[in-house]
């Protein structure tokens, strides 16, 4: 499961990396959700991760 993620040469966690990004854009948040703010495929990390453990226990 990805919990790190490579920004500019840094390895860091995805809601380090998602507020740095929110900051360059102007917004003052103390805390991002780095699973709802990635997407893969046009799906939020967080939302890929409830749907394929839904579809692991459907199995």
């Amino acid at each position: 499961m990805i919990k790190k993620i490579e920004l500019e040469g840094d390895v860091m966690s995805l809601s380090k990396a998602a507020l740095i990004l929110l900051h360059r854009d102007g917004y003052n948040w103390r805390t991002a959700n780095g699973w709802q703010f990635w997407m893969f495929e046009d799906e939020a990390l967080s939302e890929r991760l409830l749907r394929l453990a839904n579809t692991e226990d459907d199995e």
